[in-house]
Order: C-alpha cells, then structure tokens, then sequence
C-alpha cells in the first residue's frame, strides 16, 4: 500500500471530502480486484466511497493532475536517466450495468458493455512504478460497431489508435520538466502503425514497439529492403533464459 497523502488535498468541496479521497485509495489498493464494498469491509465505509464518486468535483482530471505532479516528483528523487513509459490499453467491463446509460462496446460480443481506458505509466529500469503520465477514458459509440472495414479511409485524428500518439504528447509536457533524463516509449503491437514512427522520428522521441508488420526499412547506405532480412543480418548479442508460463491458472511453466 503507497501513500495517498497527497490525493487527500484535492479540493472538492469541503475538507471532510478531500481526505475521503485519501482513505479510499487506501481501501480500494489493499484489495484492488475486489469489489468496492469487500474492499472497504464495511457498508458504511462503502457507502462513503459511493458517494465520493457521485461527488460531481470529482473527476479523473483532478486525480490525474495529483498523479502527474507525483510521479514527476518520484523520478526527480530517484536520480534515474532514463525512464520508460509504458503504454497499454484496457477494457472496464460493465455489462452486468444493464441499466447504465453512456457504455459502448468492449469486445466481440455487442453484449459487452463498458469503457475503454489508455494508460501511459512511468517506471525505473528496474521495475519501480513511478506514476501515471496519461490517461484517456472513453466510450465506443454504439452506432459505429461493425464499421472497422472502413477505418483506413480515416485520418489518424479519427482512428482509435489516434490514443498512441496524444499520449506521446502528454508525456513530452511532462518530459519538459525532467531535463536530463531520457524517456523511452514502450509499445505493444497495437502501437506497430506510419504515424506513431513517423512522431517519433520528427519529435525526436525514443521507444520501443513489438511489431506486428514486416515492414521496408533503409539499411545504413540508404537501401530499403524489409525488416526480417534486415534483423536475419544482425549479428546475435546474446541470449537470455525466460521462464514463461505456460498457464496463468495452474502455474506450469515452460
């Protein structure tokens, strides 16, 4: 469990419903898989987390804001040079929120309803979590479920994947203030597009992405020639023993 000291001077009204933002977090992170109310342990207790979130004043914007200044303030005392943002999508499931107005679709079946939500995260190279940089939640509309065939028509600004590079862009207004430490983009497949490279190339930005595409690269003197001949050349650095899993219930490994 970290300290929440800070999220409990967010202004929202009174100070009664500032440090309940600060006790929430705290029950909320001690069990972050369970519900709110087996979390909190106490109806009582859940009830005032409910009514923290009906709390108008309180927004993912103003959480985000604590979060940022935070995790700019953690990096700035570890002393690190290099950090790594490690972005990701995920789907909030609320189908069971029958009731719920303003879900959109999550997945393949149009009976699955929620928000999507996309995270940029700060860490160390050695695994410490510094913070959230961005984040974007949002909702699908119903109405353009079933209209991905038609999404290579669109400019990047009206694709989904659009998610990636406003990211970016958060992340570089808070790279303004950590001068001297260097800030690696980490990717998923998902993040294998033109556009996320063709950024990162004129913004002078650093990241690592899985790719998806073999892709028409320029080798050293200038020749294009695609990607899995290119790496086929590169002489072997060296290796590394990985124990994967080989399944996440039963823990057999491979």
């Amino acid at each position: 469990m970290g300290d929440y000291s800070a999220y409990g001077e967010i202004e929202i009204g009174d100070k009664r419903s500032s440090k309940r933002v600060e006790r929430t977090l705290e029950k909320l992170s001690s069990d972050p898989g369970a519900s709110i109310f087996a979390a909190c342990g106490d109806r009582n207790q859940a009830k005032a987390v409910y009514r923290l979130l009906a709390n108008d004043k309180f927004t993912a914007k103003i959480v985000l804001e604590v979060s940022l200044r935070e995790a700019i303030a953690k990096i700035r005392e570890s002393g690190v040079k290099v950090v790594l943002v490690a972005q990701d999508s995920t789907a909030i499931d609320y189908s069971g929120l029958k009731n719920t107005s303003g879900l959109g679709n999550i997945g393949q079946n149009e009976n699955s309803r929620g928000l999507m939500m996309h995270s940029a995260i700060a860490v160390g190279e050695d695994g410490r979590v510094f913070g959230l940089l961005s984040e974007k939640i949002w909702s699908r509309p119903p109405e353009e479920r079933g209209k991905n065939k038609n999404r290579k028509s669109l400019p990047i600004e009206g694709k989904e994947s659009y998610k990636w590079l406003e990211a970016m862009d958060d992340v570089k207004k808070v790279a303004e203030d950590l001068e001297g430490i260097h800030v690696i983009h980490l990717c998923d497949r998902e993040g294998d597009m033109y556009e996320l490279f063709a950024k990162a190339a004129n913004e002078g930005l650093s990241y690592l992405c899985r790719r998806v595409q073999n892709r028409k690269i320029q080798d050293d003197v200038g020749e294009l020639e695609f990607l899995d001949e290119f790496i086929a050349k590169i002489p072997t650095s060296g290796y590394l023993d990985v124990v994967v899993p080989r399944d996440s219930h039963t823990k057999v490994s491979s």
